[in-house]
């Protein structure tokens, strides 16, 4: 089982075979003897648990096996634990294929499989939900301690040591993706903390998405300290009228692409444009499928968990705010839970 799992070790095992035999399935129908994944959350996902950066998972019809980088090559090694024979068909994820599998894959035909197992990344059942959850949950907190600690004066690393030291005191340590920004710094869109001071009347930006039990969340909140201006509450009214419009249209059959183009539109209404995707997926992998962009065709279903994240960066100051999302048959339910006011 997974550290960290609240699923019974039999009820995740079921998972995993469910997963395998997917796999295996999809091989038969592709014509491919053995799957060498490489993409890191593919791996961990076929796996069914966290593993060290560059770990190979290997399947057939027979066995599923993760191979972790060492000291022999890791191409020799593939070679060994496959068997493989000139002539067998390969299935290989293009989209994260490491120069090393060269030799492995020389005189072997290929067959993309990228779009199926992100496809299969897609959706979450009840055992990832849950630690989605408890990723969505901790995001938050990070959110919300960060209105706690923030004062005049107080520079972008003692803010976010002040917040990870709150989010620490009783829990473990967790990874995280951090992007804090003040003032003029918030033009650059993502940066991590520096020793910048907040000045009264500047925009705080801070997303932070954290590493939980091996599964990702995020979030995104723009504050002020002090009044504020009357351009940044303008171009923050755009940035939660675009959200709260692409979250009600977030449904199982819905189009990203028509998502993406409809939040970008609330904010052209005001003249606002940004240079990064709507949204994302999550889970697995911190920025998953489906990327959110205007000519995505993917069809969302339920069991997707999904950020969104509207913003736009002008001369001094910029917005973000962004929520996680469970996609039901009914619509989209909120699994952060953060204040996305401008006031601290």
């Amino acid at each position: 089982m997974i550290a960290g799992s609240p699923a019974p070790r039999d009820e995740w095992e079921r998972v995993l075979a469910g997963r395998h035999e997917d796999v295996r399935e999809h091989l038969r129908e592709v014509g491919a003897h053995v799957l060498i994944a490489t993409d890191h959350a593919s791996v961990r996902w076929i796996g069914g648990r966290d593993v060290e950066a560059g770990t190979v998972a290997l399947a057939d019809d027979e066995t599923v096996r993760l191979i972790r980088p060492g000291t022999r090559a890791l191409a020799q090694e593939l070679l060994d634990e496959a068997g493989l024979r000139a002539g067998r068909v390969i299935a290989v994820e293009t989209t994260a294929l490491p120069a090393a599998l060269e030799p492995v894959l020389r005189g072997h035909p290929l067959v993309d499989v990228a779009a199926f197992l992100a496809g299969r990344r897609l959706t979450h059942g009840p055992a990832d939900l849950e630690r989605i959850r408890a990723a969505a949950r901790y995001a938050s907190r990070g959110q919300d301690a960060l209105r706690r600690h923030i004062r005049s004066g107080i520079s972008e690393l003692e803010l976010f040591d002040a917040v990870n030291a709150e989010l620490t005191a009783h829990t473990a340590p967790a990874a995280a993706i951090v992007d804090l920004m003040f003032g003029d710094r918030c033009e650059q869109v993502g940066l991590p903390p520096t020793g910048r001071r907040v000045r009264p009347g500047e925009t705080v930006i801070f997303d932070f998405a954290p590493l939980l039990d091996g599964i990702w969340g995020d979030s995104c909140s723009t504050t002020v300290l002090g009044p504020v201006p009357r351009e940044v509450r303008r171009l923050h009214d755009h940035a939660m009228r675009a959200l709260d419009h692409g979250i009600s249209m977030l449904r199982p059959g819905a189009v990203v692409g028509d998502v993406d183009r409809a939040v970008r539109g609330v904010m052209a209404e005001g003249g606002y444009e940004y240079p990064h995707m709507t949204g994302h997926g999550i889970g697995y992998k911190q920025q998953d499928f489906p990327l959110f962009d205007p000519a995505s065709k993917v069809v969302l279903q339920a069991g997707a968990v999904l950020a969104l994240e509207p913003g736009a960066y002008l001369d001094g100051y910029g917005v973000r705010v962004e929520h996680l999302m469970l996609i039901e048959e009914g619509g989209a339910s909120l699994l952060t839970s953060h204040s996305l006011s401008l006031e601290p």
